[in-house]
């Protein structure tokens, strides 16, 4: 009986022992399906709202990401874009460059899959984004950059006010050719 009870109570207390001394597992992929997973983690450990590095990731992910339209506001009022750029997937990459690839429904009578092409940068403060396109050079006013959000805004002198772009990150695995 007392062997019993001793190999018992040594089994109770290894048991306990190892309990205590493991760690909890990080069961998340190491390879995550979404690109911006760096973006969240690389947010949760600045502690810095303003972070460029973070904006940056956020906006390209690790290398590029693409995101599509969900609404536009012309001062403050809701205007649907029209479906030849609805369907286009602007596509930012870390190295500074923009594309804007042609949906399937091309505002061009000749679809060269390709809408717009340019440069894009952050200010050093990371509030505004600089774009140079030969259809557009402007500064958009970051509004909401997270993960999956992209609200922008700029002032448009044509329309006399303001216009809203929100935007949201798509997860596909196309790799766009520079």
């Amino acid at each position: 009986m007392e062997k019993t009870l001793f190999k018992f109570m040594a089994i109770a207390g290894l048991t306990a022992t190892l309990l205590t001394s493991c760690k909890k597992e990080n069961h998340e992929p190491a390879c995550s399906s979404k690109p911006d997973s760096t973006s969240t983690l690389a947010l949760r450990e600045s502690n810095v709202p303003d972070n460029l590095k973070v904006k940056e990731i956020l906006l390209a992910g690790n290398s590029f990401k693409e995101w599509m339209y969900t609404k536009q506001l012309i001062n403050g009022q809701v205007v649907p874009l029209a479906s030849c750029d609805m369907d286009n997937i602007p596509t930012f990459f870390r190295n500074g460059i923009y594309i804007e690839y042609d949906g399937p429904t091309s505002c061009d009578s000749v679809n060269t899959g390709v809408a717009g092409k340019g440069t894009w940068s952050l200010t050093p403060d990371g509030k505004h984004m600089n774009f140079n396109d030969p259809d557009f050079d402007g500064v958009f006013l970051i509004l909401k950059l997270t993960p999956d959000t992209l609200v922008v805004q700029a002032s448009s002198p044509d329309i006399g006010g303001t216009v809203q772009l929100w935007l949201h990150a798509t997860h596909s695995k196309r790799l766009p050719p520079l």
